[in-house]
């Protein structure tokens, strides 16, 4: 795994921060740890799994923001699967974006980003990846996540459930050549039920599996018809 970078993995309930409260700090003061039970938590609560939303932060500690002399524009997320393949890449402006106007820090710029990853279906267990990178103004990209390990690269999410037949059928997404798709039951498995459920209807609307069928042939005998009307000069 060195190969591939650092790897930081961290505690999911200190993911979240208020961008409206961050301060520019140069210092670790502002920073507490806390054991899970001392704030009513268990480990049993940290568990992910398909269609899980889980917040990344960069940096990964509240109350601490990148600095950099040029305006950042974009917040790049991939996320990588245990096995080290890109599954999904998007991106954002920065959550928090700031021109420091007074202080050490005058005249520079003030960012971090917050956003989450769902789960997708039939996720492999272990350890997904999340890598952060911001794209300045200039072209520069900066990489980092923890800006008391300077030299993290790569966030650890750590998917430990299979997820329930619901999860993976009804909620949890799917994600295919690097793009976002509903759950299966809304595609692709809608070009099976949303047919079914037309024929349903029909059945009802005519009480009979008969009067259905008549109302079919209608339907088609009747485009035909308006086809040849709108070929007609």
């Amino acid at each position: 795994m060195n190969a591939r970078g650092n790897i930081l993995i961290a505690s999911i309930f200190f993911f979240f921060f208020i961008a409206s409260a961050i301060t520019v700090s140069a210092t670790t003061a502002n920073l507490q740890s806390a054991e899970l039970q001392e704030i009513g938590l268990t480990s049993s609560e940290m568990a992910f799994g398909p269609g899980s939303d889980i917040p990344i932060q960069s940096p990964l500690e509240t109350g601490y923001v990148w600095i950099s002399s040029v305006e950042p524009n974009v917040c790049r997320w991939k996320i990588y699967d245990p096995s080290f393949h890109l599954i999904y890449t998007f991106e954002h402006p920065p959550a928090l974006k700031k021109k420091i106007t007074q202080g050490d820090y005058a005249g520079k710029w003030a960012f971090a980003d917050s956003a989450s990853f769902t789960v997708p279906a039939f996720a492999k267990k272990g350890n997904w990846l999340a890598k952060p990178e911001f794209v300045l103004a200039d072209g520069t990209v900066i990489e980092g996540v923890s800006a008391d390990n300077p030299e993290a690269r790569y966030l650890a999410l750590p998917v430990t459930l299979s997820g329930s037949v619901i999860d993976n059928i009804f909620v949890a997404p799917n994600y295919f050549f690097g793009i976002k798709f509903p759950a299966l039951f809304w595609f692709p498995l809608c070009l099976l039920w949303i047919p079914a459920l037309i024929v349903l209807v029909a059945i009802i609307y005519t009480r009979s599996i008969s009067g259905a069928v008549d109302l079919f042939k209608s339907m088609v005998r009747a485009t035909r018809e308006a086809k040849k009307e709108w070929a007609r000069p």
